[in-house]
């Protein structure tokens, strides 16, 4: 295809296409015999036919070429692109209100799980909000992605764990989802506004995974709190331990551990499950979601280290479960380096589940 594509360089090395051949008939002398691609445009392609037939019949054939080559080449760019069917559209989840935060929705038209990924569900780790507005630019091929990047909006911009503003009881949004021991319908609901919006946006979505993006103030491994004192599960993978998770959560430690030198640092196995009264073991004993929860630890660490920490968690899992299937750790990155916006994300619209 190069050499056809630089024709005038080509044709003109080559005098038997530069020219058609013909007959001396002055001197009797034959000219030369025709080249291929004179041969192409002749009559005698066509044998015991007219001319007229024939030249339908190379036109159709070239057509065909054309059209096929077009379809390969359309392909080939969906392939790089990831799936055609890939729709995306995003809106807002508790409008009108001082908490109000959007979502981000990535569906493949594919069957698939439906993943939701929350981020900065408490104000003061910001790690996991980032790198959940880096996820949701990833391509994928199967299911939904769903993504709450800013889950606890108020509390990110004060830096703050709790939201402002908000009694202390139900100031930690990540403790105000209906609880595991549970039963009464008024004990089923959760407390105040902020995590009603949120767990109805959940309920709508019923997600099969859902990944929660926190970050702790101490490394879980190496952590020695005073007596009395909870040890901090910063740089920890917290999951429902059990012959199915196991093996994936010690691939999710070990994609993380990669960008960890201090063995004081390193990720923790926490099979305990998700916290009781959070978003995700509500989602776990609601709707009968499977999720974990990925820790990062904000101490003397940069937010760009940790925001890939998580991404290289999530890589793991999505892989995992089909959503994605190449590695797309450093994918936003290289979109962020590029200055190229990776998705253009359809305009607000009012958001439809099925």
């Amino acid at each position: 295809m190069e050499s056809v594509c630089r024709g005038n360089s080509t044709v003109g090395s080559n005098p038997t296409l530069s020219a058609t051949p013909s007959s001396n008939k002055s001197s009797g002398i034959p000219g030369p015999p025709p080249s291929n691609a004179h041969i192409l445009f002749s009559r005698r392609i066509v044998p015991n036919g007219s001319s007229k037939q024939g030249m339908k019949r190379l036109t159709s054939i070239l057509l065909f070429a054309l059209f096929l080559q077009a379809s390969i080449a359309q392909e080939a760019l969906q392939t790089e692109a990831g799936s055609p069917q890939v729709s995306y559209r995003n809106g807002t989840i508790a409008e009108g209100t001082d908490w109000e935060t959007r979502f981000y929705i990535s569906d493949s038209g594919k069957p698939g799980p439906t993943v939701l990924i929350i981020g900065g569900m408490h104000g003061n780790e910001p790690a996991g909000s980032r790198a959940a507005e880096q996820i949701l630019h990833w391509p994928i091929v199967s299911g939904k992605l769903v993504v709450v990047p800013r889950a606890n909006v108020l509390a990110l911009a004060a830096n703050k764990r709790l939201i402002p503003g908000q009694p202390r009881g139900s100031g930690d949004l990540n403790r105000n989802f209906p609880q595991s021991h549970t039963s009464s319908a008024t004990e089923v609901s959760p407390r105040g506004q902020p995590a009603a919006a949120l767990w109805g946006f959940a309920t709508k979505v019923q997600p099969d995974w859902v990944l929660d993006l926190h970050e702790g103030y101490e490394f879980h491994r190496s952590h020695k709190p005073p007596d009395g004192k909870k040890k901090s599960v910063g740089s920890s993978i917290i999951y429902r331990g059990g012959p199915e998770l196991d093996p994936l959560a010690k691939r999710v430690v070990a994609a993380a551990d990669a960008t960890v030198t201090d063995p004081a640092k390193r990720f923790s196995l926490l099979r305990r499950g998700p916290v009781d009264s959070g978003l995700a073991r509500a989602c776990i004993n609601v709707m009968g979601a499977e999720a974990v929860i990925l820790e990062t630890t904000f101490k003397d660490q940069p937010m760009a280290l940790r925001t890939r920490q998580h991404r290289a968690m999530a890589n793991v899992i999505l892989n995992h479960i089909g959503l994605i299937n190449s590695d797309c750790t450093d994918h936003q990155d290289q979109d962020l380096k590029s200055g190229i916006e990776p998705i253009m994300l359809q305009p607000e619209i009012t958001p439809r589940f099925p």
